[in-house]
């Protein structure tokens, strides 16, 4: 029961309309099971499942014990005694759930001139864009009115600027792909800082002041989006490379170091007031080395520094590469084994990252070693001839009297 109502909660949120949901509880179980229920919801061919929650007991637990030789038991200190858990499955199709969202906010409408249109009325909280922002015109300075608007709601509301074609064109567009209100800037605007705020559902126009869009939209249930990450970032460094090369060998070294400065732009949210500061590197390194006409071994590693962000770093990047390599055909293919990490095939990487209302780290140790083969292979060829030397004689027509050609 506490899951059956966890979920219809879930469903209910998402504003598709609480009557178009229902349970279905099974009246015949599944052997391992002791209860189980569906959600249906009034799909356009009649209520059908949407979720599925099943109560399939200690059955799953129990399996894996007796096939695998490992306990999957759990110690609870208030009873003082192990048990195997028992397991819920809520399991939800993501196509079902695509299939519920559109075939109850797709609609084809009359309206009183005749004419029709395809409107999206999606609940807000699922519209992908939620403001359009559109210059009445593309000329009188209305699209940098515009685009003032939309810097000023851009970091709280997924927005999109649209100025082509004829406002009930852009207004169709926007009806089709269910953005719940559109701001029309015109000439008034210039004027009294009013834009025209029109609803997509009721296609109500009202004239209201730049300063109450927020509390408008917001009133609308059409919720701010959280930018976890907006900030500046100011890195000063250096990037090096250096390259060596004799007869039989080549070597290829390359890195770089900088100072990170990452400071919040944003004055409230999670973000507000973070800062990071820190030093990044990078260090990497190529070479070969011929052992024979035939036989190349080839080297690669790399190391990076951790990447910094507002709330921290996280984990930094090593990996290096031994193989070698046998050419062949006059030098046109090869083939190569080669090994990951043979010498530290285990790599552990640290994350830390803190905000204002949460804490976060973790250790992480990972196996990265591994074998590779490659090939590689020149087909055909280009064949260069060497020019013919040209022949030319030069001729002196400005000779003067009683000279003659080779200037005797």
């Amino acid at each position: 029961e506490y899951w059956k109502e966890t979920r219809i909660k879930w469903h209910q949120k998402l504003g598709l309309g609480d009557k178009n949901y229902r349970f279905h509880d099974h009246i015949k179980l599944a052997h391992y099971a002791n209860a189980a229920s569906d959600i249906e919801f009034n799909f356009p061919m009649g209520f059908k499942e949407l979720e599925g929650i099943h109560s399939r007991t200690d059955f799953d637990l129990k399996q894996h014990e007796q096939f695998s030789g490992k306990k999957l038991q759990y110690f609870d200190p208030e009873l003082n005694q192990n048990y195997v858990p028992f397991v819920v499955e809520t399991s939800v199709g993501l196509d079902r759930m695509f299939l519920a969202v559109l075939s109850s906010s797709l609609n084809n409408e009359i309206l009183e001139d005749g004419s029709e249109r395809s409107v999206l009325s999606l609940p807000p909280a699922l519209a992908p864009y939620k403001v359009a922002v559109m210059p009445l015109t593309k000329k009188d300075g209305l699209p940098e009115k515009a685009n003032e608007v939309l810097n000023l709601l851009k970091f709280d509301y997924n927005c999109q600027y649209d100025e082509k074609d004829s406002p009930g064109k852009r207004y169709r567009r926007q009806d089709a792909i269910g953005t719940p209100f559109c701001i029309m800037i015109d000439h008034q605007t210039m004027e009294d800082n009013t834009v025209t705020i029109r609803d997509r559902d009721t296609m109500e126009q009202i004239r209201v002041s730049i300063s109450d869009l927020y509390r408008i939209i917001d009133e609308n249930r059409v919720y701010k989006t959280t930018y976890g990450n907006i900030g500046q970032n100011i890195t000063t460094g250096f990037d090096v490379n250096i390259n060596f090369k004799g007869k039989t060998w080549m070597l290829s070294l390359n890195g770089g170091a900088g100072f990170v400065n990452i400071r919040s732009i944003v004055d409230t949210g999670a973000t507000a007031g973070l800062s990071t500061k820190g030093i990044t590197y990078t260090v990497g390194s190529r070479g070969s080395y011929n052992i024979s006409k035939n036989y190349t071994i080839e080297m690669f590693a790399r190391f990076n520094a951790p990447t910094f962000s507002l709330q921290g770093y996280s984990a930094n990047w090593f990996m290096h590469v031994i193989s070698v390599k046998r050419r062949f055909k006059n030098d046109k293919g090869g083939i190569g084994l080669g090994l990951d990490n043979p010498f530290s095939p285990q790599v552990d990487y640290k994350t830390d990252n803190k905000g204002l209302n949460f804490s976060y780290f973790e250790m992480r140790r990972t196996t990265m070693w591994g074998v590779r083969i490659n090939f590689d292979y020149t087909f055909g060829g280009v064949q260069v001839e060497k020019p013919k030397p040209v022949e030319r004689k030069l001729k002196n027509d400005d000779l003067k009297d009683g000279e003659k050609e080779g200037g005797s």
